[in-house]
């Protein structure tokens, strides 16, 4: 009975000091990233078609071509994912809010417990300002919708997948990830 009280007391403060540092972000105008329930229906973020994103394509680079998200989510599928990070192979502007939501499903094909960093880059600063690291994938799946928030009017971002560790013996990530206006 204690060990779980005291579990439940850990969980709690984990969640307390996740939330104040996503308030800290927000008060001091910066980029940050906060995760928020799922906010549609498979069906209402279908986009047109499904990007594909594989290592050695030209997702692992810093994409040159934008997609308008206003009323049209963009969808990647992320067939190969061990040794380098992918970019989507569009850049994005947030909406009026200043928001821009990603929703993932990944899938780890081994059994050791890995997470995928998932991060938003400035086109302008050239760098990642934001981050999110998903639950440990062990041979299973995670998802989650999280939204990137305090974003510039008007300034181009994508968004970057980099794997927790570059090993050759790391199993494969695979998956799906939508980005749209909340």
């Amino acid at each position: 009975m204690k060990h779980k009280r005291t579990m439940l007391l850990v969980v709690c403060l984990s969640l307390v000091m996740t939330f104040a540092f996503a308030g800290v972000a927000s008060a001091a105008g910066e980029p940050g990233v906060e995760e928020v329930s799922f906010l549609s229906t498979q069906s209402e973020l279908s986009p047109a078609w499904t990007d594909v994103l594989i290592e050695g394509a030209k997702s692992t680079s810093v994409p040159t071509s934008f997609w308008n998200l206003a009323g049209n989510p963009y969808t990647a599928t992320i067939v190969e994912m061990r040794h380098t990070s992918l970019y989507t192979n569009y850049y994005f502007r947030p909406n009026s809010a200043n928001k821009i939501n990603v929703t993932y499903t990944f899938y780890n094909t081994g059994a050791s417990g890995y997470y995928v960093t998932i991060g938003l880059y400035d086109m302008v600063q050239k760098k990642v300002v934001s981050s999110w690291n998903t639950d440990r994938i062990g041979g299973g799946s995670t998802s989650n919708t999280i939204g990137f928030f305090n974003l510039v009017s008007g300034r181009n971002y994508a968004i970057k997948f980099t794997p927790e560790k570059s090993l050759s013996a790391m199993p494969c990530f695979r998956g799906t990830a939508k980005v749209f206006h909340p």
